[in-house]
């Protein structure tokens, strides 16, 4: 361990001088916090006192908090406990005796009382008994452990009580900390045991993903298809359904007066509003309640029509016991009006029939009155008036009017979406209006049509701001776009029944109160994948499954005729483009029959026949499908591009349809479309020779964006033959199959030109880098390209840049993730795993190795070693033994096929290698499956000039190709630029070798950070050293600058490689002394995360892609790998490691927004008997724990402070001597509280003591 403690230096900080009210002294003290900067601040409870020891300064405490002597006034305490500050230097101390937290400004005389109830003890949400410990969440709400009600009480910033989170059978809790999921541990001092109480975090409500669609099979969740009844499984006419964020439903019962609630996947409810099924007005009853809303602290609001009044029931959440604890609130348990409640009427204190409302964040209502056709606001608070927000000029379809509001929606800029019943639509008032704007249906006019409702109920919004509305008298729920004029289905059923609620689960399915069906149903989302992802590592198979035809020509079902074109949306329905039979058929995902959903027959059960009519086609060509299932048709014989939107019987122009020409307005024979994310059409005109963007919504005319407007063919860059698929990425580069080129040309937005980014202009052929003929093209997530090569009857892959095709039924895709990421919780285990060679055998075989000196992992875990001996560069897949030799002949030389001595590899994101060949004093590039290399630095014999290098041992390639050479033997690192075979410059070093800044004596490994920092492996001087861009001199960032080899945590021995993670953490292969360490920025010494004594000679060290760190044991002839672990919050036991990695440096006490704790805990340290071993416990007073949940426990009566790993619950001795309690060296007399800083060092409030130990 790293700890001080552990490494023998134990140091009194603060007190140590007996127990007395001295600035020099402490008294008894229960409180202990370490700032950032490493001040000590002491709770003395004997002293009634707050005390600051500042950093380094042993010999007296400052006064921060109290000091007046013991009392209840502003400027006193009595018997203070727990203390916090926070970044503002805010101090908030738990005064014990007075039942009370103070807050302390920085600075002040005087505390203000933030929590409990001055000298009175109680039980009620706004007093505390005897609290003895206090934590804040990154929400500044203030979490106190309540020892004398044995509860946890969550304080929001100047809130008059608490809500209670947390309420367990405990004996005398002392201790409460957040571990680093939020989870809520409490020292149990009296069971002798820390218990861990559960977090829970609600999800977002109204969440869907990109690609949502709904099944259309219905699952029932409350109540029984047309059985009414008033028992828990049975409903009455549910009125509409709230879901929160743990998936529990609310059901507004209606018939049956009541909201009942179901846990998820229950069908059992629990009543929690409404006491009474039968009607009436008194505090329990309701009067047809209509609507429901939940906020994020489980209160009920509850619009209580019949009484024409908003209810609010307030109470606590408990998530995990099955109910829901009622808070009596100024003695109203049954509720308490805060809306209307004074009949019927049409003032602005009264509201009539209402059927719905909406609670915004601020906890503002707003009342949709049905029956006085308004919508009217009440701000939070006052229950006197609302104000008239919409409407309220009589039922109508005029601008200024409502007409049968229903639901609404309210959205962060105040704008309110209305659904009006009897006008057959949705309107938007934006805030302050005095009219609405028609945003969905069509005013005063129902109908089934897609751009129609009849008698909408109810509405809901996703995140992406579209709108979901309940179209009851269609009995379908219909999804708009922003600014659409229609609308699409996306869930419907024959069987609903006056279906008026919906709401969106956490999940994203669409759950709707099936009124007159007495149920409430959910229709369950399913989330496809976004179109064009592949994996990172994706091959092909060469033989392929029939997924629509059978190879018969034929117009029925389940066969084609001239299949032109194909798509597959997100639900991996297949489109297929049947040209002769004049028609698009769509085969469901598994299936081979096929739908025909564009071109039909104007007879039933008759093939289409080719025609010019909206429902026909003629030799269709091209498909494309948007995220709304509307179908775009490139229809060849007819000039035209047809839209069809789901379901619809025939289809609309959306350009051309004038007839064959060469003008703007006209198009030639089409054979492909690309329809981008704003509707634009892009349309591949094949016998005009170019590529026409129409407009969204703009069917008079295109314009030219690849190719010419007069429709002459030709092979220039500015011209097209031909042009067939084309592809558009988000920021409107165009990609062209340019058949009769046989080339890919790649248009960026705006550009006048193309160039060539796959094919060889106007030359056929077969070979890699060649087309013929090809027609289709579609880009991957990685901007990899995929041409249908037609007349070579292939699917080449082209990577970007590449000047030649892969096969895409061969090889893997190169790695795209970044190297050396590791997660935070990283540690690695000490058992290795041989992953190439043999131990202390040499060999030339597949197996095994001779000399290796580096290596390089890529995305895939393939592992390329510099085979030293052997001159070659090996690779080991995944998981084999026998390697392949990439690079190097069997015997060595300086041929481009051959290597001498390797010392260094890398590899770039192409698969490009880039080795050292050290022997022959060059840098070589092998491009990936070339037999051949070439040379991009050095290669003209050894020496010191700028365009030589000396024997050199580290290799590192940034990210623009750019070459950097650890020149060991010239004591340089050199640069040399990408493209630039000539020379070099020094970039480090260089001024011969000695230990100055500017010096460098054999340095080996090196990395190169995203600033252009170079980190260097500083051999003989033992030593790392960071030279940024463009210094002159370097600085030590790892080992003693003095040069000193040794084995102490600060000091190195012979480092020979270095690489640094995403956290600008640095990883040193500490070769002399068989070991890696991690130093973090700015500190002082190395923490050691791997440590082999086996390892001989170790050279090479890279970071594998897991997180692994892969080290090449040179002298051993082997190749090993360390595994990292990363602990995960859930790992209840996590494998055993042999590190002791830090603290992390993330900022503890981050929970979610709303969240709820378990009542029901989980012990996680003692046993709940007294004892001394390292399973149990004796009285915890207090605990800290880490970064890594690894729990600190100040074990009082045992004189020890034990830790335990985070999923174990034996214990290990930490502080103390035994059991015994003393004041000399390291021994403790009852510690009452723990820190642990970010260096490790543990302080510990030594209480009988007097002191605080670091």
């Amino acid at each position: 361990m790293d700890t001080r403690w552990n490494s023998g230096t134990v140091t009194t900080v603060a007190g140590g001088r007996g127990n007395g009210a001295a600035w020099t002294q402490m008294s008894s003290s229960y409180g202990l916090f370490i700032d950032s900067t490493f001040n000590i601040y002491i709770s003395e409870y004997s002293n009634c006192r707050v005390t600051r020891w500042a950093n380094g300064n042993t010999t007296a405490g400052g006064l921060v908090a109290g000091g007046n002597g013991c009392g209840s006034a502003l400027n006193q305490l009595y018997n203070p406990w727990g203390i916090y500050l926070n970044g503002n230097k805010t101090l908030f101390v738990a005064d014990y005796s007075n039942h009370r937290i103070q807050k302390w400004v920085y600075g002040a005389t005087t505390g203000v009382v933030v929590a409990g109830e001055s000298s009175v003890a109680g039980s009620f949400s706004y007093q505390l008994n005897s609290p003895t410990s206090i934590t804040f969440d990154q929400y500044s709400n203030m979490y106190v452990l309540d020892t004398n009600n044995n509860r946890i009480q969550r304080w929001a910033p100047g809130a008059t009580y608490g809500i209670t989170v947390v309420s367990a059978s405990m004996s005398t809790p002392l201790g409460l900390k957040f571990d680093f999921s939020g989870n809520l541990y409490v020292a149990d001092y009296n069971n002798h045991r820390i218990a861990s109480f559960k977090i829970y975090c609600p999800q977002p409500t109204n969440r869907v993903c990109g690609t949502s669609y709904w099944n259309g099979t219905l699952t029932t969740i409350a109540g029984t298809l047309s059985s009414s009844g008033t028992s828990a499984t049975l409903l009455s006419s549910p009125y509409s359904v709230f879901l929160d964020g743990l998936n529990r439903t609310y059901v507004v019962d209606t018939g049956n007066n009541r909201i009942q609630r179901f846990s998820s996947g229950s069908t059992i409810g629990t009543t929690v509003a409404g006491w009474y099924t039968s009607p009436g007005s008194t505090i329990g009853q309701f009067s047809t309640p209509t609507a429901v809303y939940v906020d994020v602290n489980g209160s009920i609001y509850v619009v209580d029509s019949g009484n024409y009044r908003v209810m609010l029931f307030i109470y606590e959440n408990d998530y995990t016991m099955g109910a829901q604890v009622q808070k009596w609130y100024l003695n109203e348990p049954f509720g308490r009006t805060i809306i209307g409640g004074q009949g019927n009427g049409i003032t602005l204190n009264k509201i009539s029939t209402t059927y719905a409302f909406y609670v915004d964040s601020q906890t503002n209502i707003y009342v949709s009155e049905y029956g006085n056709n308004r919508v009217t606001f009440w701000i939070a608070g006052n229950t006197t008036a609302g104000k008239l927000v919409a409407g309220g000029n009589g039922g109508g379809t005029a601008a200024n009017q409502v007409y049968s509001p229903w639901g609404i929606y309210v959205n962060v800029n105040d704008t309110l979406f209305i659904v009006e019943y009897s006008a057959h639509r949705v309107s938007k008032w934006l805030k302050n209006a005095t009219i609405g704007t028609l945003v969905a249906g069509q005013s005063g006019v129902s109908g089934p049509w897609a751009y129609l409702f009849t008698n909408p109920t109810a509405l809901a919004f996703d995140q992406y701001g579209y709108m979901y509305v309940m179209d009851t008298g269609n009995k379908r729920i219909q999804r708009w776009w922003p600014g659409a004029s229609y609308g699409t289905t996306v869930a419907s059923s024959t069987t609903m029944n006056r279906p008026y609620g919906l709401s969106i689960s956490t999940t994203g399915n669409l759950v709707v109160a099936d009124t007159s069906n007495h149920r409430v149903i959910s229709f369950a989302a399913v989330c496809p994948a976004p179109p064009n992802q592949v994996c990172a590592t994706a091959i092909w198979n060469s033989t392929f499954s029939l997924a629509a035809g059978t190879g018969t020509a034929g117009s029925t079902a389940t066969l084609l005729y001239n299949s032109y074109d194909v798509f597959i949306d997100g639900w991996q329905s297949i489109y297929v483009v049947d040209n002769y039979n004049n028609r698009v058929q769509k085969y469901l995902a598994g299936s081979n029959i096929g739908t025909t959903v564009a071109g039909l027959s104007f007879t039933f059960g008759v093939t289409p026949t080719a025609g010019s009519a909206p429902p026909q086609l003629n030799s269709p060509t091209g498909i494309f499908v948007d995220l709304t299932g509307i179908i775009y048709v490139a229809d060849y014989n007819n000039y035209r591009i047809q839209k069809w939107l789901p379901g619809y019987p025939f289809g609309s122009t959306v350009a051309g349809g004038r007839g064959l020409g060469t003008t703007l307005d006209k198009l030639g024979g089409v054979q492909a479309i690309y329809v981008d994310a704003q509707s634009n059409i892009y349309v591949s005109d094949y016998t005009n020779h170019r590529v026409s963007l129409w407009a969204a919504g703009n069917t008079t005319a295109g314009k030219v964006v690849a190719g010419t407007s007069n429709g002459v063919a030709g092979s220039g860059i500015n011209q097209l033959n031909g042009p067939w698929g084309i592809f558009v990425t988000s920021n409107g580069t165009l990609y062209i199959v340019d058949q009769n080129n046989h080339r890919v040309q790649r248009w960026l937005r705006n550009a006048t030109s193309g160039s060539t980014v796959a094919g060889q202009s106007g030359v056929a052929g077969a070979f890699s880098y060649q087309l013929r003929s090809p027609t289709s093209i579609t880009v991957d997530q990685y901007g990899y390209m995929y041409v249908l090569d037609s007349g070579n009857k292939r699917i080449q892959r082209w990577w970007p840049g590449s000047t030649y095709a892969a096969s895409t039924t061969t090889t893997a895709l190169p790695a795209t993730q970044p190297p050396n990421q590791v997660c935070a919780t990283a540690q690695w285990n000490a058992t290795f795993t041989i992953i190439g060679g043999t131990t202390g055998t040499f060999g030339n075989t597949t197996s095994r190795l001779r000399l290796p000196y580096d290596v390089f992992v890529d995305g895939y875990g393939n592992t390329y070693v510099a085979d030293y001996s052997n001159n070659r560069i090996q690779r080991f897949s995944t998981g084999s033994v026998n390697a392949t030799t990439v690079a190097g002949d069997p015997t060595s030389g300086s041929g481009y096929s051959q290597l001498y001595l390797p010392t260094a590899v890398f590899l770039n994101a192409n698969r490009t290698l880039y080795i050292l060949d050290s022997g022959n004093y060059r840098v070589q590039k092998w491009l990936y499956g070339e037999p051949l290399g070439f040379t991009v630095a050095a290669g003209y014999g050894s020496g010191s000039t700028s365009n030589k290098i000396s024997t050199s041992y580290g290799l590192f390639v940034d990210r623009q190709s750019n070459i950097y050479i650890a020149d060991t033997a010239n004591h340089r690192v050199v640069f040399w630029q990408a493209g630039n075979t000539t020379s070099g410059r020094v970039v480090a070093g260089g001024n011969g070798a000695s230990i100055g800044a500017n010096q460098l004596y054999n340095p080996r490994g090196i990395f190169v950070d995203s600033m252009s920092a170079l980190y260097i492996a500083d051999y003989s001087n033992h030593r790392v050293q960071k030279w940024l861009s463009g210094a002159s001199t370097g600085i030590t960032v790892a080992g003693d600058s003095s040069g000193a080899s040794g084995q102490m945590v600060y000091q190195l021995t012979n480092p020979t490689a270095v690489s640094v993670d995403q956290y600008s953490n640095i990883y040193v292969l500490d070769s002399g002394n068989r070991r890696i360490q991690k130093w973090e920025p700015g500190s002082t010494f190395g923490i050691t995360v791997v440590y082999e004594p086996s390892l001989i000679s170790p050279l090479g060290m890279r970071f594998g892609s897991t997180g692994n760190l892969v080290v090449a044991d040179t002298s051993q002839q082997r190749v090993v790998s360390f595994g990292v672990y990363c602990r995960e919050y859930s790992s209840s036991s996590p494998p055993v490691t042999t590190t002791t990695p830090k603290p992390l440096t993330q900022i503890p006490n981050q929970i979610c927004s709303s969240p709820s704790w378990s009542s029901t805990f989980t012990t996680v340290a003692g046993t709940g008997i007294i004892g001394t071993s390292a399973n149990t416990l004796y009285n915890p007073f207090s605990i800290y724990i880490d970064g890594l949940d690894t729990i600190y426990i100040a074990d009082y009566n045992n004189n020890r402070v034990q830790k335990f790993v985070s999923g174990s619950n034996v214990g290990i001795q930490v502080a103390g001597f035994g059991t015994t309690a003393g004041s000399t060296g390291v021994y403790l007399n009852k510690p009452t509280a723990v820190s642990v800083n970010s260096n490790n060092v543990i302080y510990i409030l030594d209480s009988l003591n007097y002191r605080v130990q670091q």
